[in-house]
């Protein structure tokens, strides 16, 4: 019996003491929205690489990123449930993706800079 109450106290100390290293982790499992920002500035530099994208539609886009990156910021400090926030960012960041797919779509081409070294956008 003392063993078996022994052994009790023990499991019952690892789970107590594993919660708080659960807490930090930044809660449940899911969309990490930092990875997904860093992925749209990938698909932003392609566009720029190419030529898909201009000046103008590349200012717009990274003003749309900034914009989304203080929403999670603002949802984070008001503290919203944490379902319902990451509803709200997904619904954000989607808006994000299909702005710069339509842009990297729209037929509008980069001009050639005379500063490029690499010459003209391929077509």
């Amino acid at each position: 019996m003392k063993g078996r109450n022994t052994l009790l106290v023990l499991v019952a100390t690892g789970l107590l003491l594993s919660l708080p290293a659960q807490a930090q982790r930044g809660g449940p499992p899911g969309p990490r929205f930092d990875d997904r920002l860093d992925r749209q500035s990938t698909a932003i530099q392609r566009g720029i690489d190419s030529g898909e994208l201009t000046r103008r539609e590349v200012r717009r886009l990274r003003q749309e990123q900034d914009e989304a990156r203080q929403f999670i910021r603002d949802l984070r400090r008001d503290g919203y449930p944490p379902h319902e926030a990451r509803r709200m960012i997904e619904r954000r960041l989607d808006r994000v993706d299909r702005h710069i797919r339509e842009l990297s779509r729209n037929g509008d081409v980069a001009p050639h800079y005379r500063g490029d070294r690499r010459g003209p956008p391929p077509r």
